[in-house]
């Protein structure tokens, strides 16, 4: 009698690429000493653009988080948004505080063209997620850029945004300058502006005047 052979389930392996590996590091950081073992892997084990040329950004970043500026007053940071959403023709803006030792996201003020929406400050989160989008857009950050893209909510916030009706958005570090992110901004729209590098100049501006 012929012996059946036991079914074998095969799993498909998802391939990852550099990146999403160097991200999902970066959100296991939590201390100096994954910080260290997160900078080593990265340059030995992998050649990817970001592994090799964020890994000075990124552990001058994390390493100086006790010696960076801090976030306004929320009046001024209230004033610095709802002026930002009239220049840039927003529908909402957001600041988040961010603290790169522990991977932790924090939503201190969110403005619409009504006003200030306390339901979602004070929302935790992750900085690096599960949402390529804002992965992204954190890496270019604390590059010293603003990323401008079509937007996808990844949390309780970026639903909010969809209520706005929002489907473009524009982050920024506060402050603007490379590897000193204590924060970022975000701008969000209707639809795509005329002149996006104009609302990254703009952006810019408005994040500069956030910190003390």
């Amino acid at each position: 009698m012929a012996v059946r052979k036991p079914k074998v389930a095969v799993k498909a392996i998802q391939q990852e690429s550099p990146v999403d590996k160097v991200i999902g590091l970066i959100k296991w950081v939590d201390n100096p000493f994954k910080l260290f073992t997160v900078l080593v892997i990265a340059s030995f084990a992998f050649v990817g653009f970001f592994a090799w040329e964020s890994r000075e950004v990124l552990k001058s970043a994390i390493t100086a988080n006790d010696k960076l500026a801090s976030l306004k007053s929320d009046s001024e940071l209230m004033d610095i948004s709802s002026a930002l959403i009239k220049e840039a023709g927003g529908e909402v803006v957001v600041v988040h505080q961010a603290n790169l030792m522990i991977n932790k996201r924090t939503t201190v003020m969110a403005v619409d063209k009504n006003g200030r929406n306390k339901s979602v400050e004070g929302t935790v989160t992750s900085i690096f997620n599960e949402s390529p989008g804002r992965n992204k857009a954190v890496v270019a950050m604390l590059s010293g850029e603003v990323l401008c893209e079509d937007f996808k909510p990844s949390s309780k916030v970026g639903e909010w945004f969809v209520k706005n009706e929002v489907t473009f958005v524009c982050r920024g570090s506060i402050p603007p300058e490379i590897g000193k992110l204590v924060g970022y901004i975000s701008v969000g729209f209707k639809k795509k502006p005329d002149d996006v590098n104009s609302m990254k100049v703009i952006l810019n501006q408005a994040a500069a005047k956030m910190v003390k």
